[in-house]
């Protein structure tokens, strides 16, 4: 297994104010779902609604960084908090080395 170097990068204005904006927005569709949910005409519509409003909030609270796999330069979404990755493409495990 190969170890790697990798600077977190620290969480700005922009990033944050993105992620309250899609965690509204997340919010507004699953109080939209509930009350589609609750007539008989709108429960379709209203599940897929909340589905897509859980991804956006779930979406909004990950702490994600992109890393490069040094194999085969593939860009991957790491967990910040990950020790280590597996590689998508090449299917190989690189251990991440946090600065």
């Amino acid at each position: 297994m190969e170890t790697i170097a990798v600077k977190r990068k620290k969480k700005g204005v922009f990033n944050l104010l993105g992620r309250v904006i899609l965690g509204l927005f997340g919010l507004f569709g699953f109080m939209l779902a509930a009350m589609l949910i609750l007539t008989i005409i709108g429960i379709i519509p209203g599940m897929a609604i909340m589905a897509s409003s859980l991804l956006f909030i779930g979406i909004a609270f990950l702490d994600m960084q992109e890393v490069r796999c040094p194999h085969c330069g593939k860009k991957l979404g790491v967990h910040k908090k990950a020790e280590d990755f597996e590689c998508k493409r090449c299917k190989r495990t690189t251990l991440l080395d946090w600065q």
